[in-house]
C-alpha cells in the first residue's frame, strides 16, 4: 500500500470523524453478522467431509398400495447377505443402538452406546488415539471409548485394558480410545463389538425387523450405481413372499455418507441433521446484509462529494491523475474496511456465545483460526473494498477541475438516481425480512395456541432412559400406585410414546375383513390402561381401557378417528372389529378416540392404535393439579431416588416438550427478526447518507424558500417526500417476494395460517415510521439553519 495514500487516507478519515464513524459502524455490523453466518454455514458444510468418498449408508424404501416410506435402517438379514452377494463391497458395517447404562465402580453413566461392526474403525475416518483399528472391535466383549468418555469413566485416556460394566451384568474390556468425534451425523460415546450382540442371542436372520443401521465401504474403483442396483433387489429376492403377503415392495438405496447431514430426508445416528435450504436462506441474508453495508458506504461517500470536490479540483490542477486519485480513495476505503474487519472479529468473538444460545445455532468461535475461514475472511475483505469503494472512487476522480473548485457537481441526476435505487433496494430487503418475521411469528402463535386434543398443562413425564428398566417394568404396578399416592398427582400412566414423542412409527396393521395385502401403516403406542384418562383424550365411540374387563390387557385396542377413516369405518361401526399388529395378534377394538395431535402441526393427523403392553414403556406420565407443582415434583424425586438409588430422576413437562417440535421454526423467526433489525439499522445509516447529500444539493433552494417565508414543516416535507416514494416503491417490490417466500415456507405445515394483506401493511408502516424519523433529523436540522449561510458562496 502506497505510504502517501495511507497517510492521506488517515488524515481524511480523522478530519471527517462523523462520516468515518458511520461508515465503519455500518461495515462492522455487516461484516460481523455476515461472519457469524459464514462460520455457521462453514461448520455445517464440513460435517462428515473427512469421510471416504466410497463410504455409503444403505437405506430402505418400502411401499404399498396406500403408502410409501423411507427408513435409515435395514432388515437385519440384509447385512450378511450384502457381505456374501455384493463383490463391489469391501466392508459392511452394522451399527445398532444400545440403550443401557455404563457402570464403572459404583457410578452409573448414561451415554450414547452402539454395537458396531468389527470394520467400523477401518471404514470411517475417525482419529484413533490408541489401540488397533483392525482388531479393536473384532472380539466379543470389547469396547472402544471416545476421549471424553475415557476421561469421564477413568479420569484418564490411558484406559486400554480397563473394565466397564454394561447393563449392570456384562463386562467389557477397553481395546482402543477414539479422539472425540468431529462434526458427523453419528454421535456415540462408546462402541461395543457387534459380536457381543450376536453372542447374546442376537438374531440376524430376521428380514422384517428393520432396526439396524448399515454402512458399506465400496472397493476402490467400484461403481456405486452398479452396487446400488444389486443391493436394491436383495430384500425382495430373498424375502419377497413375506413382504408381498403384507402388500409391500421393499428396495434399497445408497446415501453417500458425506451427503447425509445436509441432504438426507432421514435422520442421523443419535443426531438431528442439518438443512441445506436453511443454509441457503442464511447465506442470502448474510450476503444481503454485507451488500447493504456497502451501499451505505457508497451513499455516504458520494454524499460528501461537495466536501471533497475542492480537494479533487486543486489536486487535479496540480497534475494529479485519475488513477492516483482513485488509488487514494480506494486506500481510504480499504483502511475503513480493515478497521471494520478488526472490530467485526472482536464483535464475533464477543457475540458468538450469545447468538448461539439465543438463536439455537451451534457455532464454535475456535473455528476462526482455521485456514479456510481466514482465507475466506481475506476474500470478503477485498471484495468489500472493491464493492464499496469502486463507484465512489470513480465518481470523485472523474470530477472536472474547474467544476470541482467551484463546488459544482458533475454527478447530476444520474448519480442521484443510482443512490435512490440503492436506498430502495435496501428497504426492499428490509421489508422482506420484516414481513417474513411477522408471518413466522404469526404461524408460531397459531401452532402454540391451537387445541391439540389432549391435556398438556401440568403433566410431568419421567423418562425411563436412565433407569433400571427391567426393575421398573417388573414392579410397574407398585411404582405406579406409589406415584399416584403423592399429593397433587391425579393420574399416572406409562407408554412407549407420548404427544411429541413417537411410539412405534410405521407399524403394519391388519384390520378385520381385509387381506394382509391390504395392510395399513399406523403409529402404534403400547400403554397402560390409564393413558387416555391421564392425557384427557376424548372418546367418540365405545369405551376406554378398564381394569374391570380382564380381556382389555390381552386384546383390547383403541384407535383414533383418522385410523377409522383410513380403513373406511365409521367410529361406531369399528367397535368390536378385529385388528392385528405386531405385539397384538388378536386385538379387538373397544373404543375410538377423538383425533389428537401426536406430533407437531407440521404433520397431518396420523392414524394411531393403542394397546396394553407393559414391557414396551419408555415414559411414565403424571397428571398433576394444584398450584404447588414444584412440591409435587420434589416428592416424586424423593420417592424415585429412594426406590431406585444411584439412578437420576429426569423429567420434562409435556407442554414444554411438545413445543420443542417448533424449535426450528422458533429459531428461524428469531434469526430473521434479528437480521431484520440489523438491516433496518443499516438502512437508516444509508438514509442519513442520502439525506445529507440531498440537503447539500438543495442548500441554496432551502435558503431561498426560507427567505420567501417557507415554514420548517414545509421544508421537512420537501426533503422527506422523495424518501416516502422510495419506501412505497420498496413495499410494492418486497410484498410479492415475501408472499412467495412465506408461501413456500408454509407449505411445510399441515396446519397453517392464511397470509393476509395487513401483514405487508404493518411491515410497510414500521419501515415508513423508522425512515421518517431518520430523515426528519437531518431535514429539521437543514430547515432551521440560517438561510444566509445557505445562500453565501465563496
Amino acid at each position: 500500500m502506497n505510504k502517501f495514500y495511507l497517510k492521506r487516507a488517515l488524515t481524511s478519515l480523522w478530519k471527517r470523524k462523523l462520516f468515518s464513524f458511520i461508515n465503519i459502524t455500518g461495515l462492522t455490523i455487516g461484516l460481523a453478522f455476515a461472519g457469524i453466518i459464514g462460520i455457521y454455514v462453514y461448520e455445517n458444510i464440513r460435517v462428515d467431509q473427512f469421510q471416504p468418498e466410497r463410504l455409503y449408508r444403505v437405506i430402505t424404501t418400502y411401499q404399498s398400495e396406500t403408502s410409501a416410506s423411507k427408513l435409515q435402517t435395514v432388515g437385519r438379514a440384509l447385512i450378511p447377505v450384502i457381505e456374501q452377494e455384493i463383490p463391489e463391497v469391501e466392508h459392511v458395517v452394522p451399527l445398532y443402538k444400545a440403550h443401557s447404562p455404563v457402570k464403572v465402580g459404583d457410578v452409573y453413566y448414561f451415554d450414547n452406546l452402539a454395537f458396531a461392526g468389527e470394520h467400523f474403525l477401518e471404514a470411517f475416518s475417525f482419529h484413533l488415539l490408541s489401540g488397533n483399528a483392525h482388531t479393536a472391535l473384532a472380539k466379543p466383549y470389547t469396547a472402544v471409548l471416545t476421549k471424553s468418555a475415557a476421561q469421564k469413566y477413568f479420569k484418564s485416556t490411558d484406559a486400554i485394558g480397563k473394565i466397564l460394566m454394561v447393563d449392570d451384568t456384562i463386562a467389557f474390556t477397553v481395546t482402543a480410545i477414539l479422539d472425540d468425534l468431529p462434526a458427523s451425523h453419528i454421535d456415540v460415546d462408546v462402541l461395543l463389538s457387534f459380536d457381543t450382540w450376536r453372542s447374546m442371542e442376537g438374531d440376524m436372520s430376521r428380514w422384517f425387523v428393520w432396526d439396524m443401521t448399515c454402512y458399506v465401504l465400496l472397493k476402490a474403483g467400484a461403481d456405486p450405481l452398479q452396487a446400488e442396483q444389486k443391493i436394491a433387489t436383495l430384500s425382495m429376492h430373498y424375502n419377497g413372499d413375506e413382504y408381498r403377503s403384507y402388500g409391500y415392495d421393499v428396495s434399497h438405496e445408497l446415501e453417500k455418507v458425506k451427503d447425509i447431514y445436509l441432504h438426507s430426508p432421514l435422520s442421523g445416528f443419535n443426531r438431528a441433521l442439518g438443512s441445506a435450504s436453511q443454509l441457503y436462506i442464511f447465506s442470502a441474508i448474510g450476503i444481503a446484509l454485507l451488500v447493504l453495508a456497502c451501499i451505505n458506504f457508497i451513499n455516504l461517500t458520494t454524499a460528501l462529494q461537495a466536501d471533497r470536490s475542492k480537494e479533487v479540483g486543486v489536486r487535479k490542477t496540480l497534475g494529479a491523475s485519475k488513477r492516483s486519485l482513485a488509488g487514494q480513495f480506494l486506500t481510504e476505503t480499504l483502511t475503513m474496511v480493515v478497521v471494520a474487519s478488526l472490530l467485526a472479529v472482536g464483535l464475533i468473538v464477543l457475540l458468538l456465545p450469545t447468538v448461539s444460545m439465543w438463536s439455537g445455532l451451534t457455532v464454535d468461535y475456535t473455528v476462526l483460526g482455521s485456514p479456510a475461514v481466514i482465507t475466506w475472511g481475506v476474500i470478503v475483505l477485498l471484495a468489500t473494498t472493491v464493492l464499496a469503494g469502486t463507484y465512489p472512487s470513480l465518481v470523485l476522480s472523474k470530477l472536472h477541475p474547474v467544476s470541482a473548485i467551484k463546488n459544482k457537481s458533475s454527478d447530476g441526476q444520474k448519480g442521484m438516481g443510482i443512490r435512490r435505487a440503492l436506498v430502495a433496494f435496501q428497504f426492499t430487503v428490509t421489508l422482506v425480512l420484516v414481513t417474513c418475521t411477522f408471518i413466522c411469528l404469526k404461524q408460531l402463535h397459531y401452532m402454540r395456541g391451537k387445541d391439540l386434543g389432549f391435556e398438556q398443562e401440568q403433566v410431568a413425564v419421567i423418562s425411563l432412559a436412565k433407569s433400571p428398566f427391567r426393575e421398573v417394568i417388573e414392579n410397574y404396578e407398585s411404582v405406579k400406585h406409589q406415584l399416584a399416592q403423592l399429593p397433587g398427582v391425579t393420574s399416572v400412566t406409562a407408554s412407549a410414546g407420548l404427544p411429541g414423542r413417537a411410539g412405534w412409527s410405521g407399524q403394519l396393521v391388519n384390520p378385520e375383513g381385509l387381506s394382509q395385502g391390504q395392510s395399513f401403516t399406523m403409529e402404534v403406542i403400547p400403554s397402560d390402561v390409564d393413558y387416555v384418562k391421564t392425557l384427557g383424550i376424548r372418546m367418540v365411540a365405545g369405551r376406554d381401557f378398564s381394569k374391570d374387563f380382564v380381556t382389555d390387557a390381552s386384546g383390547g385396542v383403541l384407535i383414533n378417528e383418522t385410523a377409522c377413516r383410513l380403513i373406511g369405518w365409521e367410529p361406531q361401526e369399528a367397535i368390536g372389529k378385529g385388528i392385528n399388529t405386531s405385539g397384538m395378534e388378536n386385538g379387538k377394538i373397544i373404543g375410538v378416540m377423538a383425533d389428537y395431535h401426536q406430533h407437531g402441526l407440521q404433520q397431518p393427523l396420523n392414524p394411531i392404535l393403542i394397546f396394553s403392553e407393559p414391557y414396551a414403556y419408555n415414559y411414565i406420565a403424571l397428571a398433576t393439579q394444584g398450584h404447588n407443582l414444584k412440591a409435587t415434583l420434589e416428592n416424586a424425586e424423593r420417592f424415585w431416588k429412594s426406590r431406585f438409588p444411584g439412578y437420576p430422576f429426569e423429567y420434562f413437562m409435556l407442554d414444554d416438550d411438545f413445543d420443542r417440535q417448533y424449535k426450528t421454526e422458533s429459531n428461524l423467526a428469531r434469526i430473521i427478526g434479528l437480521f431484520a433489525i440489523l438491516t433496518i439499522a443499516v438502512a437508516c445509516l444509508g438514509l442519513i447518507g442520502l439525506t445529507t447529500y440531498t440537503v447539500v444539493q438543495k442548500r441554496k433552494e432551502i435558503g431561498i424558500r426560507k427567505v420567501l417565508g417557507a415554514s420548517v414543516s414545509g421544508i421537512v416535507t420537501l426533503l422527506s417526500k422523495d424518501f416516502v416514494k422510495l419506501i412505497l416503491i420498496a413495499i410494492v417490490i418486497a410484498s410479492p417476494i415475501a408472499w412467495w417466500a412465506m408461501n413456500k415456507w408454509l407449505e411445510n405445515f399441515a396446519y397453517r395460517i392464511d397470509i393476509q394483506w395487513w401483514m405487508f401493511a404493518l411491515a410497510g408502516v414500521v419501515a415508513m415510521v423508522v425512515a421518517l424519523l431518520t430523515v426528519s433529523w437531518q431535514a429539521i436540522r437543514a430547515a432551521v439553519a440560517n438561510p444566509v449561510e445557505s445562500l453565501r458562496d465563496e
